[in-house]
């Protein structure tokens, strides 16, 4: 399934952004989905 390929390959993009977003102090959006926010 090419969709669930991308999915997982941008997955870790989007950890990084959010990682990111942490690391300055800025509030991320608390419609974060409780997994990703499990990720972190």
């Amino acid at each position: 399934m090419p969709q669930t390929e991308a999915i997982i390959a941008l997955a870790p993009r989007r950890l990084n952004v959010l990682r990111a977003l942490i690391r300055d102090g800025r509030t991320f959006e608390t419609t974060a989905p409780a997994p990703a926010i499990a990720l972190l």
